[in-house]
């Protein structure tokens, strides 16, 4: 693996714990979203949302959730990937494992 896949690797998984530690308990699936746009000078905004995918309650994002998907565009800035968005969409088995899908779009 690249350098930036190891570093993403364990960034993609502490997304994981966050994201499933915001989720009502009831939940069976999660979305989430996330993108990143250029400011004036050198910052940047992060806009974050877990969407509930027609399922009741609400799912509040984190301190920590919000750190760690900072960390994920800074990573990607600094490797110069073009990172924009991301979406992981969460789903728990039959035997009460979750998994996800992670989709990542590129300027």
């Amino acid at each position: 693996m690249s350098q930036l896949h190891d570093l993403q690797f364990h960034i993609d998984q502490a997304i994981f714990t966050e994201v499933l530690a915001c989720i009502p308990r009831a939940w069976k699936n999660a979305k989430l979203e996330a993108s990143s746009r250029d400011t004036s000078g050198n910052g940047s905004s992060v806009a974050i949302r877990i969407d509930a995918m027609k399922q009741p309650g609400i799912a509040l994002v984190s301190d920590p959730l919000q750190s760690q998907v900072r960390e994920l565009f800074l990573l990607n800035k600094r490797f110069k990937t073009g990172l924009r968005r991301i979406v992981y969409t969460y789903s728990q088995q039959p035997d009460g494992r979750w998994s996800f899908v992670a989709d990542y779009e590129y300027a």
